[in-house]
C-alpha cells in the first residue's frame, strides 16, 4: 500500500516537503534523521485534509497494512483506489490479505519458551531428567514427545524460518467517536470493496510516473474506475459469534 498526498504547490526540496519537527527541543527533518515520527493521535495538528489523501494498493494489504487502512478510512475518511486483479469487471477488495490484529510466528512464539525453560535449567543447575518430558527438553525434542516440537524439525516448512504464523487476535471495527464496537463481526470476516477500481495498463507497469499520473487523475481530475458490473456477495457470518 502507498499513500498520495496532492500536492498542487511546487516544492524546491526534501525540507519543504517534509516539514520540520521537534522532539525533546531537537529539530529534525522526518526521513532524515534516525527518529521516530510522532503520529496525528499525540495531538499534533493534520498536515494534509483527508480529501487530498489517496490510499493505493493492489491488493497486497494485511496485517498492519490493514490496520493502516482501518485507521485511515474508517477515523480519517480517507479515500482508496485499488489497482490489478482480475481481468474482470467486478468490484476488488482493498485489502486481500488477513485483517487480524496481532500475528505471532512459531518460531519466535513457541521455540523462545523452549528455550527460555532450557535456559532456566542451565541457570539454576536442575535435574528434570526424572520428569515426564524432561530428558526430551534438556537433549532435544522427539517427535510425538511431551515437549512440542521445535519448527527446525518439523518435516516442511510453512513460512522460511519462522515455521508458519497464526492470528492470535481479532480486529473489530469500532466508533470513531466513542471507540464503541460497530459490529461483532471481525474485519477477517467482512468484504469491503475498494471505493475505485483501476486495471494495469503496459503504460503504467512499465512508468510509475504513469501509473501515479493516473491515479492523480482518477481521485483528483477527470480519470474514471472500472465500471463494476452488478456483482453482490452475501454471506452471514454473525452464527459463528453468537
Amino acid at each position: 500500500m502507498t499513500v498520495l498526498v496532492a500536492q498542487l504547490d511546487g516544492l524546491s526540496s526534501r525540507r519543504k516537503f517534509l516539514g520540520r519537527s521537534y522532539l525533546l527541543n531537537f529539530e529534525y527533518i522526518p526521513g532524515a534523521n534516525d527518529v521516530s515520527l510522532l503520529s496525528y493521535l499525540s495531538g499534533s495538528p493534520q498536515t494534509f485534509a483527508a480529501e487530498n489523501i489517496v490510499l493505493l494498493s493492489d491488493g497486497q494489504c494485511s496485517s498492519a497494512c490493514a490496520t493502516f487502512y482501518e485507521w485511515m478510512t474508517t477515523f480519517g475518511s480517507v479515500n482508496n483506489i485499488v489497482v490489478g486483479g482480475r481481468p474482470e469487471n467486478k468490484p476488488m477488495q482493498f485489502v486481500g490479505g488477513t485483517k487480524g490484529g496481532v500475528v505471532n510466528n512459531f518460531a519466535g512464539h513457541f521455540d523462545s519458551y523452549i528455550s527460555e525453560a532450557r535456559d532456566l535449567v542451565d541457570v539454576f543447575g536442575l535435574d528434570i531428567t526424572a520428569l515426564e518430558g524432561g530428558d526430551e527438553l534438556v537433549n532435544g525434542t522427539k517427535e510425538g514427545g511431551v515437549v512440542p516440537l521445535e519448527t527446525g524439525k518439523l518435516p516442511f516448512q510453512l513460512s522460511g524460518s519462522k515455521g508458519g504464523a497464526v492470528n492470535i487476535y481479532n480486529a473489530f471495527r469500532v466508533d470513531p467517536k466513542d471507540g464503541s464496537l460497530t459490529e461483532k463481526v471481525p474485519l477477517q470476516f467482512v468484504y469491503e470493496k475498494a471505493d475505485c477500481r483501476l486495471f494495469y495498463t503496459k503504460e503504467t507497469v512499465l512508468a510509475i510516473e504513469k501509473h501515479w499520473a493516473r491515479v492523480a487523475k482518477t481521485m483528483w481530475g477527470n480519470g474514471a474506475c472500472v465500471e463494476e458490473v452488478a456483482w453482490i456477495l452475501s454471506i452471514d457470518f454473525s452464527f459463528l459469534f453468537l
